[in-house]
């Protein structure tokens, strides 16, 4: 099947049905060389990555590939001096906010596919201490997300556009952690 766009730029197609002279045919799925240029650029999870598995801690072990929901700034402390020098992703939130509710189940992808970070949740109107925590990370507008790396923030954007999310987690990746 050839597609309509240059030569020079490759086209992530999942398998799916194609009608071929009436008949329901299953496209056969890309060679694993075009998969993996497909996992990379979506940030998908490669089987044959081997690279930057030496998490030492086995809390972090747990934690890693989900989002995990952080009330306190001890909490926050005590994930950011456990993670050391690999990213850390605060994603701030309140229970009103649409956006908020509508970048949760990406939010929730982003952590399953970059497992080399670890993806924490506010949510600051739950109670008086998390309302603490998002005025210790002088938050004025969600949904607001921090990037933290050994301990310090290094970047901060906030709104829902999934695109300027999922740069800024590649981009703030570093060489050696799955992107």
């Amino acid at each position: 099947m050839r597609s309509s766009l240059p030569s020079s730029r490759k086209v992530c197609v999942p398998k799916r049905a194609v009608f071929v002279q009436g008949r329901r045919k299953r496209l056969q799925k890309h060679p694993k060389e075009e998969r993996r240029k497909c996992n990379a650029f979506w940030g998908n999870k490669d089987k044959d990555d081997k690279k930057n598995k030496s998490v030492v801690d086995p809390l972090l072990k747990k934690l890693k590939g989900a989002v995990n929901e952080i009330e306190t700034e001890e909490e926050l402390n005590e994930y950011l001096a456990r993670n050391g020098e690999q990213m850390t992703v605060v994603k701030i939130a309140t229970s009103f906010c649409g956006p908020c509710k509508l970048m949760k189940p990406k939010f929730d992808l982003f952590a399953e596919n970059y497992s080399d970070a670890l993806f924490l949740y506010v949510l600051s109107d739950k109670n008086e201490k998390t309302k603490q925590l998002s005025d210790m990370l002088k938050v004025s507008e969600v949904p607001s997300f921090r990037f933290f790396r050994s301990g310090e923030q290094v970047w901060q954007y906030a709104g829902a556009n999934e695109k300027i999310l999922r740069m800024t987690i590649i981009d703030n990746l570093q060489d050696g952690e799955k992107r």
